[in-house]
């Protein structure tokens, strides 16, 4: 089983809490991720409450996020491409296409060095992956509502942001999903070290714990290595 910030057992302690799409979320890495993987649940980013960031030591990172509501509820801003228009309740909100990519650009803000080496080289950009999980829509429906309201080619979008919907969160998608970012390959990444690696933990560490907490922490063998 993939290992858990904060612990699985804690997290399942506030089942109550979590949304739809989150128990599903979270079930299914329990089930399918090892210890190679550690997954970061809900950390706390700059006041932003992302779902979940996964890394996997000297191979990435990747960011996903859930949106739980029905794109039907929604359309698009006419004034500005980046909100979304909640029809039922008649406000906009952030696209969480633009949020997610807020999200991965705050990394880049925060964790010292990186937006210089991603300046010296822009495959940096590539070590953290995203990922848009919409649970209560189907792929192809979340493929229509950008094609037919953000008048976007969805398969562009996807170069840069994976979607996955409540049809498509399976093994084989999931599996391929990490594969393209590099989570699972053939030899490790020469951008995401060990030194970049730890930085990245010890960051979402530290917007998840105390710095008690945080020495308090034990790291199993392979964490340590």
């Amino acid at each position: 089983m993939a290992i858990f910030y904060p612990p699985y057992e804690k997290i399942k302690e506030v089942e109550e809490t979590l949304t739809a799409g989150e128990k599903t979320l979270l079930v299914f890495l329990e089930l399918h991720l090892d210890d190679s993987f550690e997954i970061f649940f809900k950390p706390n980013i700059e006041g932003n409450k992302l779902t979940c960031v996964i890394l996997r030591k000297n191979y990435g990172a990747l960011i996903i996020q859930i949106f739980d509501k029905e794109l039907k509820e929604y359309s698009a801003n006419p004034t500005n491409p980046l909100l979304w228009h909640d029809d039922l309740n008649n406000e906009n909100i952030l696209s969480p296409l633009k949020q997610i990519s807020l999200y991965k650009d705050t990394f880049y803000d925060y964790i010292p060095g990186l937006l210089y080496k991603y300046v010296q080289n822009r495959y940096y950009h590539t070590v953290f992956a995203c990922v848009l999980y919409f649970h209560a829509n189907t792929c192809q429906e979340v493929k229509n509502f950008i094609t037919t309201y953000l008048k976007k080619d969805a398969s562009k979008i996807e170069k840069k942001i994976k979607f996955l919907g409540k049809d498509s969160l399976s093994i084989q998608n999931f599996g391929e999903i990490l594969q393209n970012s590099y989570l699972l390959a053939n030899k490790e990444s020469v951008l995401f070290d060990e030194k970049l690696y730890m930085e990245v933990k010890e960051y979402l560490l530290q917007k998840r714990y105390s710095r008690k907490e945080r020495k308090n922490i034990k790291l199993n063998a392979q964490q340590l290595n």
